[in-house]
């Protein structure tokens, strides 16, 4: 199998090639494990043009999916939206609604070709661009879902999800005011018991909290 392919491949599903392992020492993986974990995300590894056909399929789909499956928002900072339009949407005004519970709760109007083009391709002889639409949110912390509609077309264009999380993990209050505590530090990974399936899980996680918190 070509290596370029695979590093290429590895880089774009956000596998590491390389990592600093526990005693300090700069470690790469070879292809053949790079190879079976592609085989395990459902990759034909048995053939290298039906991995390249596979590749090409992934990046059509891709820039035919009007809207991202999931945006993450920040507390207190401006959204990013993208979508990948074609070419024929470029100067319709378009609306971007975001929903709770089945509500409207907020809706956005622009016309793509007013905001950021990003990049552009060819699909089926159909010119697709991609536009990005940074939007100042003001929502509570958790989870929405957001279309993109066009005037007298009731199905939308793309939905997806909205996630509002926190710009940072909480923080006692002991270590803001630079004390010191202390306490297990636990990889649930690799937590292994007689009731899970070789992999920590929230059981077992509260079972430990449980016993360290007797401690």
């Amino acid at each position: 199998m070509n290596p370029e392919i695979i590093e290429q491949l590895v880089l774009a599903r956000g596998i590491e090639s390389d990592y600093i392992d526990a005693w300090g020492n700069q470690t790469s993986i070879n292809q053949e494990s790079k190879e079976k974990i592609l085989a395990a995300m459902g990759y034909p590894m048995n053939s290298e043009q039906d991995l390249i056909d596979t590749i090409n399929g992934e990046a059509e789909t891709h820039w035919l999916t009007v809207t991202e499956p999931v945006i993450i928002a920040r507390d207190g900072q401006k959204t990013l939206f993208s979508f990948k339009l074609p070419i024929d949407y470029a100067n319709d005004e378009l609306t971007l609604n975001i929903q709770q519970a089945g509500k409207t709760i907020a809706g956005f109007s622009f016309t793509p070709v007013e905001t950021e083009l990003v990049a552009a391709v060819e699909i089926r002889d159909v010119e697709i661009q991609q536009y990005s639409l940074e939007i100042d949110l003001e929502l509570d912390l958790g989870y929405y879902d957001f279309e993109l509609i066009e005037a007298d077309v009731e199905e939308p264009l793309g939905v997806g999800r909205l996630i509002v999380s926190p710009n940072k993990c909480y923080k006692q209050e002991e270590l803001k005011q630079g004390k010191k505590m202390w306490g297990p530090s636990v990889q649930l990974y690799c937590v292994k018991s007689k009731h899970n399936w070789g992999i920590g899980d929230f059981t077992d996680l509260k079972y430990l909290i449980d016993k360290v918190a007797d401690r």
